[in-house]
């Protein structure tokens, strides 16, 4: 498989379609509950795995800054998919779907932009009972989840895992898509290890991440679900504080792309 460019470009890209709008600070839920009547960032901070559903959906991910991530397979493009464009072959052949975007918490309730609401019944013990009501949908559907396991926290772990935004990147990375071409936007990081880059069309990939080397900033990447983690596939975070990114990565043929990011705030 060849590479191409940068750790936001792999040659075997899965792409879904994807809502991403900035949050501000006057749009990001408030409370610190435990989902019983006031559900907080604090509690639904992480990845849930869903048991198995009729909607496809995988799991649902909260990165306690107000982003979300949801995961579906073809079952949910079967069902919704159509409902915002055209089916199209490369659509079909997706096996996850990234849905990426903001959500705000009132009171037992997750209002996820441009995908529907959760309704909290319990959270206690690694496990979220809830309900999903999906946009454009009549009925509600009872789903849980049980909480994945994350990475160690660390100052370096923590400060990467969150929502950045492109500053620049040399070279460019353009992805060709049947509606023309379209370059990164934002890239997600989170301690459970899941690596999604978000284009300015609306498109998103999916992959997994984790360290190589914490201490010399190197970190695998993996579209492979379970990941498979290779020297091939490596990239290093050059520079990392609370107000800049920047990931550098060297090719074979020693060619080497750098691009620099901003934290969403």
């Amino acid at each position: 498989m060849k590479r191409i460019l940068s750790f936001v470009m792999m040659a075997a890209l899965a792409f879904g379609t994807a809502a991403f709008t900035a949050c501000s600070d006057d749009e990001k839920g408030n409370g610190n509950g435990n989902g019983n009547g006031n559900t907080g960032n604090s509690s639904l901070a992480g990845k849930w795995e869903v048991e198995e559903n009729d909607l496809g959906i995988v799991s649902v991910e909260f990165d306690g800054r107000n982003n979300y991530v949801v995961v579906a397979t073809n079952e949910w493009l079967n069902i919704s998919m159509n409902r915002h464009r055209p089916t199209s072959r490369a659509e079909v052949e997706i096996e996850y779907i990234p849905l990426f975007g903001t959500y705000t918490v009132e009171g037992d309730k997750v209002i996820l932009s441009g995908f529907g609401t959760i309704t909290i019944s319990s959270i206690a013990d690694g496990v979220i009972e809830f309900t999903l009501e999906v946009d454009g949908e009549d009925e509600a559907v009872s789903l849980s989840g049980e909480k994945q396991q994350e990475m160690a926290s660390s100052s370096k772990t923590d400060m990467l895992c969150r929502t950045w935004k492109l500053v620049s990147m040399n070279p460019p990375v353009v992805e060709e898509g049947e509606d023309g071409d379209s370059k990164p936007e934002f890239v997600y990081f989170s301690k459970a290890g899941t690596y999604l880059v978000s284009f300015e069309n609306g498109e998103s990939m999916l992959s997994n991440w984790k360290w190589k080397s914490e201490a010399d900033g190197t970190i695998y990447y993996s579209d492979e679900f379970p990941p498979v983690w290779e020297d091939e596939y490596t990239a290093t975070v050059t520079k990392l504080t609370a107000n800049l990114l920047e990931v550098t990565e060297v090719y074979e043929d020693g060619g080497r792309n750098v691009s620099t990011w901003e934290p969403v705030k």
